[in-house]
């Protein structure tokens, strides 16, 4: 079974990077928050290519906004590997 890394870059404030944090804390994963408030963590969600939160990065794979079937396809892929 894979070994799950996951990233959010939130922002204060932001109701869908709410919905994605709670969704990941009842399902039980751990994860980093990266607030884009932050000016370094900001820079490298623009040089991810994306310029809105939330985005949420499963195991290197980036996932825009609040879509939790997205979230549950992904990490199922990844807990297949």
């Amino acid at each position: 079974m894979g070994k799950i890394e996951i990233i959010i870059y939130s922002s204060k404030n932001c109701h869908h990077c709410t919905i994605v944090k709670e969704f990941l804390e009842t399902q039980g994963f751990e994860f980093e928050i990266r607030n884009i408030a932050n000016k370094y963590n900001r820079k490298e969600l623009m040089e991810l290519g994306f310029m809105s939160v939330p985005v949420t990065i499963i195991n290197g794979r980036p996932i825009l906004g609040s879509d939790l079937n997205k979230l549950i396809e992904v990490i199922n892929e990844e807990l297949e590997r």
